[in-house]
């Protein structure tokens, strides 16, 4: 789930391949929801207003505002479990399995790709002032250990 900047819109999503996208003031669903191609495990909202979905086929779908895809992003070698955008507008990020990878939000390009984890990453947030990105990740060996790697941006 996630909350578009303005405030205005939630978007929900599933292992059932939609996105649904409802009106804060109403709570009513907009009639522009609509079927993914694959079922989807993330969501976040751009900036711009565009909205990005992670997917459990190593995809990244870019939608429009009238949720028509836009892009297929194929970057990632698993599942895209976590989404975040940052506040400035100018990257989203995305994880699948340990890797992160970090996006120009404008060009749709990836600008770098974050190595370190050594956990599947399963947390994902930009500090308030664009300058950092957060991530965390558990382990599944019986310790749940938890990892924390805060990332400078460029």
């Amino acid at each position: 789930m996630a909350v578009s900047y303005d405030g205005a819109r939630v978007a929900t999503v599933g292992e059932d391949r939609f996105v649904r996208v409802w009106r804060t003031a109403s709570g009513a669903e907009d009639s522009s929801s609509t079927r993914a191609r694959s079922a989807i495990l993330s969501v976040c909202w751009l900036k711009s207003g565009r909205l990005v979905t992670g997917h459990n086929d190593s995809t990244l779908t870019v939608w429009t505002d009238e949720l028509r895809s836009e892009q297929v992003l194929k970057r990632h070698r698993s599942a895209v479990n976590c989404l975040a955008s940052s506040n400035n507008g100018k990257y989203f990020a995305s994880s699948a399995g340990k890797e992160i990878l970090l996006w120009d939000a404008q060009r749709m390009i990836i600008l770098k790709r974050l190595a370190g984890h050594q956990a599947r990453v399963n947390k994902l947030a930009f500090s308030k002032d664009s300058t950092l990105l957060a991530s965390a990740a558990t382990r599944n060996d019986g310790s749940r250990q938890s990892e924390l790697i805060v990332w400078r941006l460029p």
